[in-house]
C-alpha cells in the first residue's frame, strides 16, 4: 500500500512539470528560433520522463501521454516553419499550432476525461485531469494574446516598434502563470496532507483506491471502508464509551470501547495499536482476539467491520481521549439488557451484543 503522501502527490501532479518542455520550447523559440527551441526542450522532456518513471511509475503513462502532446505540437510547429510559404508567420507558428491543438482537445474534453479516468486503478486521477484542462485553458489565453499582439504590430506600422516589449511581457506572463500554478498546487497538496484519507476496499478486503474523508461523508454508501472496533471485557462486564456530542456517527450514545476507520496506509494491526494507545493510553498485555468480520451501512457509508475483543485479566481504570469520546463506563450484561430499547446504545453495538453471548464472551 502506498503512503498517503505519495498517493496525494500522484493524484495532484503539478501540471507545470509536464508542460515545462512546451513552455521552454515557446520561450526559446521567441528569442532564438524553432531549431534551438527543439534542441533544448527535447532533452528536458526526456529527463522529466525518466524522473516520472522513477518517482511516479504508477502514473507514468499519464506523463507519457502529455509528453506525446509536446512532441505533436513542437514537431508540427518545426515542420511548418520549414515551409517557405509560411515563414512570414514564423514568430507565432508555435502559438497557432498549440492553440489549435488545445481548442481541439477542449472540444472532446468529456470523452478524453472518461478514457483517462478508467485507465488508472487505485489512484484518484480526477484532480490531474481537471488541472490538465485548466492549465491548457490558461495557456490558450496567453497564446492567443501573443498571436493577436503580433498581428496588431504587423499590420499597424506605428505599433511595430512595440512588439519587442509585448514579446517580453508575454514571456513574463508565461513565467508568472507557471509560478502561480506551482505555488497553487503546492498549497493544495499541503492542505490535502493534513486531511484524513480512507482506503476503499472491495468485498474481499483488497484496497482498490482511496478517498478523502470529507468526500466519503458527502457520498454515503458509495464506498466501502475498513473499520476496526474493539471491545474490552473483564469479569463478565463490557467497557463502553459515550460518544461525543459532535460525533458524526452516533452522538451521545454508548458504544463499543473504541473504534475508528482505518486510515490509508495503515494495516488493521496498526490501526488497532493506534486506537488503544492514543485513545486510552493503554498497552495491552493480554492477547487481542480477532472475532469477526461483517459489513454494515453506517451514516458515513458502507463499513467493513473488523471486530476485536480484549479480555482483561485485571480491571482497568483509564480515561478516554476527548477526541474519541466523553467517558468510559463498565456495564454488566443485566444493565445492558435493562436499557435495551431506551435508545442509549449505538445501533452497531446493538447488532454486536448478541454475538458476544453466542460466542460466550458474556455469560
Amino acid at each position: 500500500m502506498r503512503p498517503a503522501k505519495q498517493l496525494i502527490n500522484m493524484s495532484f501532479v503539478n501540471p507545470i512539470v509536464d508542460f515545462l518542455p512546451l513552455i521552454v520550447f515557446n520561450i526559446v523559440d521567441n528569442y532564438c528560433g524553432l531549431p534551438i527551441a527543439l534542441y533544448l526542450s527535447l532533452p528536458l522532456a526526456v529527463i522529466l520522463l525518466v524522473f516520472a518513471y522513477i518517482k511516479q511509475q504508477a502514473i507514468f503513462s499519464w506523463h507519457l501521454a502529455i509528453s506525446f502532446l509536446y512532441v505533436l505540437v513542437g514537431g508540427t510547429a518545426y515542420i511548418i516553419s520549414l515551409l517557405s510559404v509560411l515563414r512570414p508567420i514564423q514568430p507565432i507558428t508555435f502559438e497557432l499550432i498549440a492553440s489549435a491543438f488545445i481548442i481541439g482537445l477542449l472540444f472532446v474534453q468529456k470523452p478524453i476525461k472518461n478514457m483517462l479516468l478508467t485507465n488508472f486503478r487505485g489512484i484518484p486521477m480526477v484532480n490531474n485531469v481537471d488541472e490538465f484542462f485548466r492549465t491548457m485553458r490558461l495557456f490558450l489565453i496567453l497564446f492567443l494574446f501573443h498571436v493577436f499582439a503580433w498581428i496588431y504590430c504587423q499590420y499597424l506600422p506605428e505599433a511595430s516598434h512595440t512588439y519587442a516589449k509585448i514579446r517580453n511581457l508575454y514571456t513574463i506572463l508565461l513565467a508568472i502563470a507557471a509560478l502561480y500554478e506551482t505555488v497553487r498546487v503546492y498549497m493544495i497538496r499541503m492542505q490535502l496532507n493534513q486531511e484524513e484519507w480512507w482506503p476503499i476496499i472491495n468485498r474481499q478486503g483488497q484496497v482498490i483506491g482511496t478517498v478523502e474523508k470529507k468526500e466519503s461523508l458527502l457520498n454515503p454508501g458509495k464506498y466501502l471502508h475498513p473499520v476496526v472496533r474493539i471491545i474490552f471485557v473483564h469479569n463478565n462486564r463490557l467497557l463502553l464509551r459515550l460518544r461525543n456530542t459532535n460525533d458524526i456517527f452516533y452522538p451521545n450514545l454508548w458504544d463499543t470501547t473504541i473504534s475508528s476507520h482505518v486510515i490509508y496506509g495503515e494495516t488493521l494491526e496498526k490501526c488497532l495499536e493506534r486506537l488503544v494507545k492514543k485513545a486510552l493510553n493503554f498497552h495491552p498485555s493480554e492477547q487481542v482476539e480477532y472475532k469477526s468480520y461483517y459489513t454494515n451501512m453506517m451514516q458515513a457509508g458502507n463499513a467493513a467491520i473488523y471486530y476485536y475483543v480484549i479480555q482483561l485479566k485485571n480491571g482497568l481504570d483509564v480515561d478516554i481521549d476527548p477526541k474519541y469520546g466523553q467517558k468510559l463506563k463498565w456495564w454488566t450484561a443485566k444493565q445492558i439488557d435493562d436499557n435495551i430499547g431506551s435508545g442509549v446504545f449505538a445501533e452497531l453495538f446493538m447488532g454486536e451484543y448478541p454475538y458476544l453471548h453466542i460466542k460466550k464472551i458474556l455469560a
